[in-house]
């Protein structure tokens, strides 16, 4: 029976390890690895083992021996590990092995392990399998040209080398195939979708047809052209191949979902593809200089103008605009619900977004200046009177899905997206400020770009606005101003946001604004009666409760339910408590590290722990009463994870759980 093998876990945690000994280390169990579980136990030290074991390591001398003493090999099915190599060294052989011939094996290494394309070794090994005589059709496939054909889609997929291509055709694999993947794509459609460039022309030379469509969503749609997968990737080089191989035909050309290749290139399709502007920016421009038509628009009415503002320069957006866009047109926008941002507050701006907003909303400060040099109004209004500056103040937050416990689980991941964007933001405010844009303009919930900034905790725009003069003691339709919001949503890497602003300029910049705008009153309450520290004491933002604290909050203050910040502060987090019963299973010391420092730093600036609120209860009481409720909680759900399920059957049957008739 095979061992892991045994880590020092003393020396593993009390030695800094150097990288060549952790090399050398993943080195040897990986070595380990591959001479144990890469060949089946069944076919150890036997030929087809050392088959397996010559092929994966690149031996060409070895698999020559091997083949010269067994020649029935080159054609048979051989069986391994190697596609688990992704697994490391702790998986579990116990499953299938993988079967395939040799030379499918050899076409794969990159795949199995895990580099960008075949090494000259890996050639190697599929030259001398093809000399042999290797063909795609091994015992159990000799009747099926698909399972033949398929190696083509996946190599096809996986890199781009066409010498590979040549050497399967030269083992029977037909390079004008019709067939389809299991995602409908023909060997073409694939090859153009990962940018395989040589592959696409080597296809194209040897008859495949560039007019052959794929299958798109709908099975009775047969529009999606190879064209339309290259422009929908981004994948430009392909593009100009396929154009001036018969592609132009179907330029302009709708696919399923009735989008041309153009429109899907500028990213109006459903999938979301993550691509640089940059390649978007070549995509366009080969479709636009082939003579894509620029003046279409999309099954729901959105121009191609709107859909590229997010990401496009000046050289883009000048072009279309040039070519008959409507700069001031004014459209439907709604962001996607799956695009959450730590406001909570989604974008719709009604019917009257322009594309000032949008541009200025992903803050794409190149489109947002481009769209202002060619007459974009600075400071349009959407439906909820918001302009271009309040949606850059909402903004482009990191697209995570996020929800329920992983609110928090996700914080260090998100933390260096929120670092080494949240400044971001900065460029396209300051332009607009210096065009004119409005700085305390409130919307119709009376929030400026201000509000929007403390909450989400953009901090460099926080500070950009509170050096132009911005307000910080207006007050929105609920009563916050923006130290309310400062307090508000503090996830883990939004607070070390605000943690690592928090510093005597930022200090002086909240004070000048306050005595701007009469004095600086840190205790403002909202329409609940809440001070900006009780919002922060309840949210567990320690960081805010510092804050405020050095700017003269009163601890004592009482709110509307005659609650100190200490009371508030001895609860368990309002986020926490939201997500409870998700988190019952185990500490969450994130929480209990900020309420011990908040009740520390509330106490040393002079709140009474003996005060009480409006039921009567100290801090102390309702601290003791809050980890005897979370112990009850936790009791009852344990004793509900060890009663046995039920079968479905049994459900409401029993004692006055039968089903009842007339």
């Amino acid at each position: 029976m095979e061992t892991r093998p045994q880590i020092n876990n003393e020396t593993h945690h009390n030695r800094e390890t150097t990288p060549s000994e952790t090399e050398s280390s993943h080195a040897a169990v990986g070595a380990s690895w591959e001479r144990r579980r890469l060949v089946p136990s069944s076919d150890r030290g036997t030929p087809t083992g050392d088959l397996v074991k010559a092929v994966y390591a690149e031996d060409v001398s070895m698999c020559s021996s091997i083949l010269d003493s067994h020649p029935e090999l080159v054609n048979s099915n051989i069986r391994h590990y190697a596609d688990r190599s992704a697994l490391g060294p702790w998986w579990n052989d116990s499953g299938r092995p993988t079967s395939e011939p040799p030379l499918v094996m050899a076409c794969m290494l990159p795949r199995y392990k895990g580099q960008r394309g075949p090494s000259p070794g890996c050639f190697s090994i599929a030259q001398l399998l093809v000399s042999r005589g290797a063909g795609l059709r091994a015992p159990g496939q000799m009747d099926n040209p698909h399972w033949a054909n398929s190696i083509l889609h996946r190599v096809c997929g996986e890199y781009n080398s066409a010498a590979m291509l040549d050497l399967l055709v030269r083992a029977g694999a037909n390079p004008a195939t019709r067939e389809r993947d299991e995602y409908e794509r023909t060997a073409l459609q694939v090859a153009a979708e990962s940018g395989a460039v040589d592959s696409v022309c080597f296809l194209l030379r040897h008859g495949a047809n560039v007019d052959d469509p794929g299958l798109y969503g709908d099975p009775m749609s047969t529009t999606n052209t190879p064209l339309h997968t290259a422009a929908e990737w981004g994948r430009y080089k392909v593009l100009r191949v396929l154009l001036e191989h018969g592609g132009l035909v179907y330029l302009n050309s709708s696919r399923g979902d009735g989008l041309t290749p153009l429109q899907l290139a500028v990213g109006m399709g459903s999938r979301r593809i993550s691509l640089q502007a940059s390649e978007r920016k070549a995509t366009v421009t080969t479709l636009l200089d082939a003579g894509a038509d620029a003046t279409i628009t999309g099954p729901d009415g959105v121009s191609l103008l709107r859909a590229t503002v997010s990401w496009a320069g000046e050289e883009v957006i000048r072009w279309l605009v040039e070519t008959g866009a409507d700069l001031g047109e004014r459209g439907l926008h709604c962001s996607e619900f799956s695009r959450w941002r730590p406001s909570g507050w989604v974008l719709e701006g009604g019917t009257t977004v322009t594309n000032l907003h949008i541009a200025a909303s992903a803050w794409n400060e190149d489109g947002v200046r481009a769209l202002v040099a060619l007459g974009a109004e600075v400071d349009a209004i959407d439906s909820d009177g918001r302009s271009p500056l309040h949606w850059v103040a909402i903004g482009n937050f990191p697209e995570k899905n996020i929800y329920g416990r992983a609110l928090w689980e996700l914080s260090t991941e998100l933390q260096a997206d929120l670092e080494s964007t949240s400044d971001a933001a900065v460029g396209p405010a300051r332009f607009l400020l210096q065009h004119g844009s409005i700085l305390d303009r409130q919307d119709r919930h009376g929030r400026a770009a201000l509000h929007y900034a403390a909450r989400n905790k953009y901090m460099g725009l926080v500070k950009l606005l509170l050096e132009q003069g911005a307000n910080s003691c207006l007050q929105d339709s609920d009563g916050s101003t923006t130290l309310h919001m400062l307090a508000h949503f503090p996830l883990a890497a939004l607070e070390s946001l605000l943690r690592r602003a928090l510093d005597d300029e930022f200090l002086n910049l909240l004070r000048q604004a306050g005595t701007q705008a009469g004095h600086l009153n840190i205790d403002y309450v909202d329409h609940r009666g809440d001070t900006p520290l009780h919002i922060a004491a309840r949210y567990a933002s320690d960081t805010a409760v510092d804050l405020f604290l050095r700017l003269g909050a009163d601890p004592k203050r009482r709110n509307a339910d005659g609650s100190t910040a200490l009371h508030p502060a001895a609860r368990r987090p309002l986020w926490q408590r939201q997500f409870e019963d998700q988190v019952l299973w185990r500490p969450f010391p994130e929480g209990d590290r900020r309420a011990k420092r908040m009740r520390s730093l509330l106490l040393a600036a002079g709140a009474d722990a003996s005060s009480t609120d409006a039921d009567g209860h100290t801090a102390a009481e309702i601290e003791s009463a809050e980890a005897e409720r979370i112990h009850r909680t936790r009791e009852l759900a344990e004793q509900k994870a060890r009663r046995p399920l039920q079968p479905d059957y049994m459900i409401g049957r029993g004692r006055g759980g039968g089903a009842r008739f007339g």
